[in-house]
């Protein structure tokens, strides 16, 4: 059963901002499996072992690793903005959960001001300025290691 990221409590499944195991095992899959296709598809470039001025190639490998934390932290920013900003009730006499507020649902979690489309837009947003501002120091550090 799912977790409501921001009241540590169990909701039903379809609640927004709850997480279970096997979505969060997803979203990390789902991510390095981004990343590994990123690190095949440039493996052409594979025989080239030096870059511009003759300087070493960082390994790319990292990136596998950098997908599949970016894929954990979009699912964890998604949950947040949903728990937070998006609507979840649930409609005891049709046995579902609604994402707007109707006469004899009961509040779950969220606010009523974000749709599902929003959340997820400002989820991939947040998480790609995230990555693309860790991603060069994440990359140093495998970089500076591979050369020791």
């Amino acid at each position: 059963m799912p977790v409501l990221i921001t009241k540590c409590r169990r909701v039903p499944q379809g609640t927004n901002g709850a997480m279970s195991m096997s979505g969060t095992i997803a979203s990390i899959l789902g991510g390095a499996f981004i990343g590994a296709v990123y690190y095949f598809m440039s493996a052409q470039d594979a025989g080239k072992e030096r870059g511009p001025n003759d300087a070493e190639i960082p390994p790319q490998w990292p990136i596998i690793l950098l997908g599949a934390c970016a894929g954990f932290l979009g699912s964890l920013v998604d949950s947040i903005l949903g728990s937070l900003f998006q609507y979840s009730g649930w409609a005891a006499s049709r046995q579902v959960i609604v994402q707007r507020p109707e006469k004899g649902a009961k509040h779950i979690s969220g606010m009523d001001l974000l749709t599902n489309n929003q959340v997820n837009f400002l989820s991939a947003f947040a998480t790609s300025v995230a990555c693309g501002w860790f991603a060069p120091a994440f990359f140093d550090y495998f970089h500076e290691t591979a050369r020791t």
